[in-house]
C-alpha cells in the first residue's frame, strides 16, 4: 500500500472530504491500512483517495477526497506526527491481493529466519536442524517469487487491456469529430446559401414608451446596460440569439447610463398589438432606432 502514499505531504487544501476518526494510540501504518480498507469495501468511502494525520495529541484521522486526486491540486504537508496521501490506482484491488499473498510468507520467512538464527546460538554443531530451516526458508521464497512473478504478469496484462481500449474510444472520437467536421459544413453551406440574397430589416425611428416588455443588454448578450455599443452591435447580437426585436439609444439620449446602449423587445411581433401599431408608425428624430429582425434580414 506504501507505492499508493505520498508520506511527504498530508493535506490538499481546498479539496473536498469527508473524514473519520481512529484510534490515538495508532501507527501509521496501522492508520494507512485501516484508511486504505475503507476504500476496498463497499461503503461511503469505496474507491475514494485518501489523506491521514495523527496530530500532536494523538487524535488521527482519515480523510476520503470528494473527487480523484490530480495534478493540479497542491500538496502540503502541516508537521503533524505523521500522515500522507494515497491515490488509489485502478489496479488497487490486484495489488492487494498481492500483498494479502505474500504478507503470510513474508511472515513465516522472518520467523523461520529468526529460529535459524536461534539454532545456531544454541548449537553450531547441530548442522541438521540449520539445514532443515534454511530448506523450509528458501523453498518459501521462491514460492514468494513465484506468486510476484505471477501477480506481475496479471497487472501487465490489465494494462494492455486498458491500452487497447484507450486505442478503440480514440478511433470512435476520430469517426465523430469526421461526422461532426461533415455535419457543419453542410450546416454552414446552407447558412451561406441562406445568407447570399436577404431582405431589409425595418427599421424605425423611436422608442416604445409603455405596456412592453424591454430588456437592456450587454455585448455577449446577457441582461444589464454596457456603454460603448452601436446599432450595428445590437443588430448582431440580436440576429445571433434570434431575437426579433432590438434599439439602440444613441449618445442623445436623455440619461448618461442609456448612452450608446442597447435594448430588445422580448414579444413577437404578430402577438403584441401595442408594438405593431408602433412599429407601423414613423415618428420624429430621436435618441432611438429600433429594428425588426426577420427572416435573416440585413441593414
Amino acid at each position: 500500500m506504501e507505492s499508493f502514499c505520498d508520506s511527504t505531504k498530508n493535506f490538499i487544501p481546498g479539496k473536498p472530504y469527508a473524514q473519520i476518526s481512529l484510534n490515538s494510540s495508532i501507527t501509521e501504518e496501522d492508520a494507512r491500512k485501516q484508511c486504505m480498507e475503507h476504500t476496498m469495501k463497499s461503503g461511503p468511502h469505496e474507491g475514494k483517495d485518501f489523506f491521514f494525520q495523527q496530530h500532536g495529541n494523538g487524535y488521527t484521522i482519515c480523510g476520503f477526497y470528494n473527487d480523484k486526486i490530480n495534478n493540479d491540486d497542491i500538496k502540503q504537508n502541516h508537521g503533524h506526527t505523521f500522515g500522507g496521501i494515497c491515490a488509489i490506482p485502478k489496479n488497487a484491488d490486484v495489488l492487494l491481493l498481492v500483498n494479502e499473498k505474500l504478507e503470510p510468507l513474508k511472515n513465516s520467512i522472518l520467523e523461520n529466519k529468526n529460529k535459524l538464527n536461534l539454532v545456531k546460538l544454541k548449537s553450531e554443531t547441530n548442522s541438521s536442524g540449520i539445514q532443515s530451516l534454511t530448506s523450509q526458508v528458501n523453498e518459501l521464497e521462491n514460492i514468494a517469487t513465484t506468486l510476484q512473478t505471477a501477480d506481475n504478469n496479471m497487472i501487465k496484462s490489465m494494462e494492455n487491456l486498458e491500452t487497447k481500449t484507450t486505442r478503440l474510444n480514440e478511433l470512435e472520437n476520430i469517426t465523430s469529430d469526421l461526422k461532426t467536421s461533415d455535419d457543419n459544413m453542410v450546416a454552414n453551406m446552407k447558412d451561406l446559401a441562406e445568407k447570399t440574397n436577404p431582405g431589409k430589416c425595418q427599421r424605425r425611428k423611436g422608442f416604445i414608451g409603455s405596456n412592453g416588455p424591454i430588456k437592456n443588454f450587454r455585448k455577449n448578450g446577457s441582461e444589464g446596460l454596457e456603454s460603448g455599443m452601436t446599432l450595428g452591435d445590437c443588430v448582431r447580437i440580436g440576429k445571433r440569439n434570434g431575437w426579433n426585436f432590438v434599439g439602440h439609444r444613441n449618445n442623445d439620449a436623455h440619461l448618461p447610463e442609456y448612452k450608446n446602449t442597447c435594448w430588445r423587445h422580448d414579444s413577437d411581433f404578430s402577438q403584441n398589438e401595442n408594438l405593431e401599431r408602433w412599429i407601423r408608425t414613423d415618428g420624429k428624430e430621436g435618441s432611438n432606432i429600433t429594428i425588426e429582425l426577420k427572416e435573416n434580414c440585413s441593414l
